[in-house]
């Protein structure tokens, strides 16, 4: 009963912490300032996260948890489909950026926000660093050439990032071409699997 209480105090912990980047910035991100959003006191969050380097640990490793959910999700109907792991990779970007006018839990500003401690604190960021290189590392199973789905998980990223930072300048229907080319260089030596994931995506 305790652990589970304890465990429900970190997670609203842990939302609060994510209200306040939304709504103030990260640099507003404080237990003083957790402690007010929730009516408790400052102590009871260094109960469960001592300094604030260990509260952004929290943020990034349950942030990294929601990449691997969101990531899984996206590769289902395509391995589903009969695509291996590697191959469903690349569609699978192209529908989770269709699906950022979904983000209703804030991830995409707390994703900004994390990922730009990068310069600051490169440690603390590692696992997102690594939860790509996991990505890189399965398409560099596929037998086709890596350096054109390399750039092409590099052009998607590129994608997302700007999403984040609100940078997006062009119109849906020109994203949507600009996808649909990605994915036509990535595996245009494999026209079979190509045609597939236009049939998916169609469907």
């Amino acid at each position: 009963m305790l652990k589970a209480k304890g465990a429900a105090s970190r997670a609203a912990m842990l939302n609060a912490a994510r209200k306040i980047i939304l709504e103030k910035g990260i640099e507003k991100l404080s237990h003083a300032n957790i402690a007010q959003e929730l009516n408790l006191s400052k102590s009871a969050v260094h109960w469960h996260f001592a300094t604030k380097e260990d509260l952004l640990r929290a943020l990034v490793v349950e942030y990294v948890v929601h990449l691997e959910t969101e990531e899984a999700r996206h590769e289902k109907k395509y391995i589903d489909a009969g695509f291996t792991p590697a191959e469903a990779i690349l569609p699978a970007m192209r529908d989770w950026y269709n699906d950022f006018e979904l983000n209703t839990h804030g991830w995409i500003g707390i994703g900004a926000a994390l990922i730009g401690l990068s310069r600051r604190d490169p440690q603390l960021t590692e696992p997102i660093r690594e939860w790509y290189r996991g990505l890189y590392r399965r398409l560099g199973t596929l037998e086709i050439d890596t350096t054109e789905v390399f750039l092409a998980m590099m052009t998607f990223d590129a994608l997302f990032n700007s999403q984040k930072m609100g940078l997006t300048v062009l119109s849906q229907d020109k994203i949507a071409a600009v996808q649909a080319r990605i994915l036509e260089q990535a595996f245009a030596t494999a026209p079979a699997l190509l045609e597939k994931i236009r049939a998916i995506h169609q469907g």
